[in-house]
């Protein structure tokens, strides 16, 4: 296994602004024990992103995802709710497809685009989208 590219203690600062850019609550003593839970399975796996270094956080505090299977970066925009209008929108007959044009929206890039990802980068991206839907 190759070394983490970035500390784990710069990984949880990067992972702080991001949600601060993103007004998502992530003091998980404010949560309910349920809500913790969950919240913490997603910061395991942001923060191991980020400590691998396929996921960046810009001075704005948003993050940019480098998919291994895609040479270009996904950079993610401030979720909007035009992003649910067009995933809601769509004949989606599963929880992935939404998560696909979730992800799509968020990233002004198309769905195919996306879809072509390892099913590893769509995870990672989806743990995103998951993190910026529970925005206050």
């Amino acid at each position: 296994m190759k070394p983490d590219a970035v500390g784990a203690d710069v990984a949880e600062s990067e992972f702080e602004r991001l949600c601060e850019a993103a007004n998502v609550e992530h003091d998980a003593s404010e949560m309910h024990p349920a809500e913790a839970e969950t919240f913490a399975e997603l910061r395991r796996k942001v923060t191991k992103a980020i400590r691998r270094g396929s996921l960046t956080v810009g001075v704005d505090g948003l993050a940019t995802y480098q998919a291994a299977s895609n040479a270009r970066g996904f950079a993610f925009k401030r979720l909007d709710a035009s992003v649910l209008i067009a995933s809601s929108g769509k004949h989606q007959p599963d929880d992935m497809t939404k998560t696909i044009h979730i992800i799509a929206g968020m990233t002004e890039r198309p769905a195919s685009e996306i879809s072509r990802l390892s099913i590893a980068d769509v995870k990672v991206c989806g743990v995103l989208a998951a993190l910026f839907l529970a925005a206050e």
